[in-house]
């Protein structure tokens, strides 16, 4: 250039450090720079026409999506929450127990691994002496959860070690403290298998 005004219009589109005390730009002049703004337009007009709104009524059309999600996100997780509380009892229930210890290994269903979490903090609250291992399948992966209470661990169980080698049933990896573990697998047909072998190690902990 002989001088900047040659550049004409000028963009910047990004920037980012790259090293210490140096940073990229990458930018568009001239006619990409009146061509990038035509596409942001074209976009501007589609999402527009999408949310049924003028293009200066979209960032508020978007943040009200935004709120409405968040707010049916919280009800449906209350929902949820509600439907576990009303199904505990059946849970508890399903419990065996082996030297006075009971053992509540079973899939939930619809979960995730932060619901998984919640549900065995309340069994363990219900439920004295306990050993509780849950697992949930999401997409093509199985999440696993598993907690002990304090008298458990006292009588020798190690419930990440437990997790360590059931996970590894379903082609997984897992572990965690001697009363909190968690971890997951991919063959979800060797769920029931995985079950087994958590209670033989607990077994064979507990002798």
């Amino acid at each position: 250039l002989d001088n900047t005004a040659q550049i004409g219009a000028f963009k910047i589109t990004s920037e980012a450090g790259v090293a210490a005390g140096g940073r990229r730009i990458e930018a568009v002049s001239g006619k990409g720079t009146l061509e990038y703004y035509k596409n942001l337009d074209k976009d501007s007009k589609c999402l527009s026409d999408f949310l049924k709104v003028n293009p200066e009524n979209v960032f508020r059309k978007v943040k009200s999506l935004v709120e409405e999600t968040k707010s049916l996100n919280k009800q449906i997780e209350k929902m949820k929450s509600q439907l576990v509380s009303n199904s505990l009892d059946e849970i508890i229930s399903s419990a065996e127990e082996y030297k006075d210890v009971k053992f509540i290994i079973r899939e939930i269903n619809n979960s995730n691994q932060n619901e998984l979490r919640a549900i065995g903090d309340r069994i363990k609250e219900k439920v004295s002496n306990s050993v509780v291992i849950l697992a949930t399948k999401n997409d093509d992966k199985i999440n696993f959860v598993a907690m002990t209470t304090d008298e458990v661990v006292k009588k020798g169980v190690h419930i990440g070690q437990v997790i360590k080698e059931t996970t590894k049933v379903v082609d997984g990896s897992g572990g965690g403290k001697p009363n909190m573990a968690q971890g997951g697998g991919k063959d979800y047909s060797k769920l029931e298998d995985a079950f087994s072998k958590a209670k033989e190690i607990l077994q064979n902990q507990l002798k």
